[in-house]
């Protein structure tokens, strides 16, 4: 193997240096990459945050809005969109066994649901409890479009179940776009 010795490379003609399909660039242990240009992978591009402390009282088990809902807009259809959410609730389990679950939509796709039927329960009849649930999921949209991701809770067998207990509680919606 040979070694070529340089302090500077530039390119013979434009203004890039290119690499074959399936070549390798180790840098090694103890080396540091500087980077004085633009370098987009592994960063986070944008950030967006997003609350309510809108009371829901839900006693259905149809799926209804908690009222976070967030606009993205990509800047590259390789990018990652990394989710957190975090809802205050407040259940009255009257022997029912309250409980309660959550999907994620991706403009009318659903891109997230509970993966179990119904994932945050009270198993103790006649009682009363409070609690913040977070939820963290990766996304691949795949465009470069204004995208919006909306929140819906659902309740089991019609149990009663408080979102943002009046108003003073919030619920967030957190979303990162990852460059790959």
């Amino acid at each position: 193997m040979s070694t070529i010795k340089v302090n500077n490379i530039r390119s013979r003609t434009g203004s890039a240096i290119s690499f074959t399909s399936g070549d390798t660039i180790t840098i090694p242990s103890g080396a540091t990459l500087t980077n004085n240009g633009t370098a987009n992978f592994g960063k986070i591009a944008q950030v967006l945050h997003t609350t309510t402390t809108t009371e829901l009282v839900l006693t259905s088990s149809a799926y209804t809005d908690l009222g976070l809902e967030q606009a993205i807009t990509p800047s590259s259809t390789s990018s990652k969109i990394l989710i957190f959410t975090n809802i205050h609730s407040q259940y009255q389990d009257s022997g029912q066994n309250a409980a309660y679950t959550m999907k994620m939509l991706r403009g009318a796709t659903q891109v997230y649901t509970g993966g179990q039927l119904y994932e945050i329960t009270s198993e103790t009849a006649n009682a009363t409890g409070q609690q913040k649930d977070s939820w963290t999921f990766l996304d691949s949209p795949s465009t470069t479009s204004s995208t919006t991701y909306k929140v819906q809770v659902s309740t089991f067998n019609n149990s009663d179940v408080t979102f943002q207990r009046g108003g003073f509680f919030q619920s967030e919606l957190l979303l990162m776009e990852i460059l790959a």
